[in-house]
């Protein structure tokens, strides 16, 4: 297990390295902001997210900084940087012509649940209210 001071110093370090612009670092997140902001956790310390022309890799070879030849996916990226995908819902719980400016991932399961009458009280998220049909 890491001492605090060595992961305030790394978070430290990492942040400062966000700033500059040829670091290819957008935003560094710790693990207790990850829970908080996007309800992720894991056995990482920070989540270190690419400024939207850097990818970081598990590659360790030399050289470490090189040309991307040919995209690849990764584990994603925050909302607001990248693919948004619509969330189309059609059939007899869902009302016709409601738009959402938007809504989490974690939101559709509880509304799953409750379309389908099983309890959802204890998933993360919300149901999607604004969505269903009032039964």
């Amino acid at each position: 297990m890491r001492g605090i001071q060595e992961l305030l110093e790394v978070a430290a370090l990492l942040r400062s390295w966000a700033l500059e612009e040829e670091s290819g670092i957008g935003e560094v997140f710790t693990t207790a902001e990850t829970q908080e902001r996007f309800a992720l956790s894991g056995p990482f310390s920070f989540i270190v997210e690419g400024d939207g022309r850097t990818q970081f890799i598990d590659d360790w070879r030399e050289p470490i900084v090189r040309p991307l030849e040919h995209p690849r996916s990764n584990h994603g990226h925050l909302p607001h940087r990248g693919h948004q995908p619509p969330l189309l819902c059609m059939g007899p719980a869902f009302r016709q012509g409601v738009t959402l400016s938007e809504c989490s991932l974690l939101d559709l399961a509880p509304t799953a649940a409750r379309i389908l009458g099983l309890d959802g009280s204890g998933m993360q998220g919300r149901v999607l209210e604004e969505l269903l049909i009032d039964r």
